[in-house]
Protein backbone atom coordinates (compact mmCIF):
# COMPACT_ATOMS: atom_id res chain seq x y z
CA UNK A 1 0.00 0.00 0.00
CA UNK A 2 1.30 3.43 -0.89
CA UNK A 3 1.55 5.88 2.01
CA UNK A 4 2.26 9.58 1.93
CA UNK A 5 3.16 11.84 4.84
CA UNK A 6 2.72 15.56 4.43
CA UNK A 7 4.46 17.89 6.85
CA UNK A 8 3.64 21.56 7.31
CA UNK A 9 6.87 23.12 8.56
CA UNK A 10 6.86 26.00 11.03
CA UNK A 11 9.20 27.71 13.45
CA UNK A 12 7.82 26.11 16.62
CA UNK A 13 5.34 23.41 15.62
CA UNK A 14 5.22 21.14 12.58
CA UNK A 15 2.00 19.35 11.58
CA UNK A 16 2.00 15.93 9.92
CA UNK A 17 -0.62 13.59 8.48
CA UNK A 18 -0.36 10.33 6.57
CA UNK A 19 -2.63 9.34 3.68
CA UNK A 20 -3.02 6.29 1.48
CA UNK A 21 -2.83 6.14 -2.33
CA UNK A 22 -6.43 7.37 -2.57
CA UNK A 23 -5.82 10.38 -0.32
CA UNK A 24 -7.65 8.95 2.72
CA UNK A 25 -6.22 9.57 6.16
CA UNK A 26 -4.19 6.78 7.72
CA UNK A 27 -3.17 9.25 10.42
CA UNK A 28 -5.09 12.46 11.12
CA UNK A 29 -3.07 15.72 11.32
CA UNK A 30 -1.02 15.97 14.51
CA UNK A 31 1.31 18.65 15.90
CA UNK A 32 4.99 18.03 16.67
CA UNK A 33 7.37 20.40 18.37
CA UNK A 34 10.32 21.58 16.32
CA UNK A 35 12.74 20.07 18.82
CA UNK A 36 14.40 16.71 19.50
CA UNK A 37 11.38 15.32 21.38
CA UNK A 38 8.87 16.41 18.75
CA UNK A 39 10.93 15.04 15.87
CA UNK A 40 11.46 11.74 17.71
CA UNK A 41 7.68 11.44 18.16
CA UNK A 42 7.24 12.16 14.45
CA UNK A 43 9.58 9.30 13.47
CA UNK A 44 7.88 7.00 16.00
CA UNK A 45 4.46 7.80 14.50
CA UNK A 46 5.76 7.11 10.99
CA UNK A 47 7.17 3.81 12.23
CA UNK A 48 3.70 2.93 13.58
CA UNK A 49 2.32 3.45 10.07
CA UNK A 50 4.33 0.44 9.00
CA UNK A 51 7.34 2.12 7.43
CA UNK A 52 7.57 2.58 3.66
CA UNK A 53 6.10 6.07 3.84
CA UNK A 54 7.09 8.73 1.31
CA UNK A 55 7.48 12.03 3.14
CA UNK A 56 7.04 15.52 1.71
CA UNK A 57 7.57 18.98 3.16
CA UNK A 58 7.94 22.54 1.97
CA UNK A 59 11.26 24.31 2.42
CA UNK A 60 10.03 26.90 4.91
CA UNK A 61 12.90 29.17 5.91
CA UNK A 62 15.59 27.17 7.70
CA UNK A 63 13.07 25.30 9.87
CA UNK A 64 12.74 22.26 7.58
CA UNK A 65 16.40 21.24 7.80
CA UNK A 66 16.41 19.53 11.20
CA UNK A 67 13.18 17.69 10.37
CA UNK A 68 14.62 16.56 7.02
CA UNK A 69 17.81 15.32 8.69
CA UNK A 70 16.02 13.31 11.39
CA UNK A 71 13.61 11.68 8.91
CA UNK A 72 16.37 10.86 6.39
CA UNK A 73 18.49 9.35 9.17
CA UNK A 74 15.40 7.33 10.17
CA UNK A 75 15.38 5.80 6.67
CA UNK A 76 12.46 7.74 5.23
CA UNK A 77 12.61 9.09 1.67
CA UNK A 78 12.00 12.83 2.01
CA UNK A 79 11.03 15.17 -0.82
CA UNK A 80 11.24 18.92 -0.45
CA UNK A 81 8.35 20.37 -2.44
CA UNK A 82 8.30 23.82 -3.99
CA UNK A 83 5.73 26.03 -2.20
CA UNK A 84 4.41 27.10 -5.64
CA UNK A 85 3.30 23.49 -6.20
CA UNK A 86 1.51 23.24 -2.87
CA UNK A 87 -0.12 26.65 -3.35
CA UNK A 88 -1.53 25.47 -6.69
CA UNK A 89 -2.66 22.22 -5.06
CA UNK A 90 -4.46 24.11 -2.31
CA UNK A 91 -6.30 26.29 -4.83
CA UNK A 92 -7.26 23.41 -7.12
CA UNK A 93 -8.40 21.00 -4.41
CA UNK A 94 -11.62 20.74 -2.46
CA UNK A 95 -9.95 21.73 0.80
CA UNK A 96 -11.17 25.30 0.59
CA UNK A 97 -8.98 28.33 0.56
CA UNK A 98 -8.37 28.38 4.31
CA UNK A 99 -4.67 28.14 5.07
CA UNK A 100 -4.27 26.29 8.34
CA UNK A 101 -1.57 23.95 9.60
CA UNK A 102 -4.01 21.02 9.70
CA UNK A 103 -5.01 21.60 6.07
CA UNK A 104 -1.52 22.40 4.82
CA UNK A 105 -0.04 19.04 5.84
CA UNK A 106 -2.78 17.33 3.81
CA UNK A 107 -2.07 19.62 0.85
CA UNK A 108 1.61 18.57 1.00
CA UNK A 109 0.65 14.87 1.18
CA UNK A 110 -1.70 15.29 -1.80
CA UNK A 111 0.96 17.11 -3.84
CA UNK A 112 3.40 14.28 -3.13
CA UNK A 113 0.83 11.63 -4.05
CA UNK A 114 -0.18 13.39 -7.28
CA UNK A 115 3.46 13.78 -8.33
CA UNK A 116 3.71 10.00 -8.11
CA UNK A 117 6.57 10.08 -5.63
CA UNK A 118 6.69 6.80 -3.76
CA UNK A 119 9.15 5.30 -1.33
Amino acid sequence: MEKYAGIDIAKRTHWMCVTDGEGRFLMEPRPYGNDADGLSRMVADLDLCGGDVAVGMESTGCYWRSCYKVLAEGGYPVSVINPVVTCAERKSGNLGRAKTDRVDCLVVADALRKQGIAC
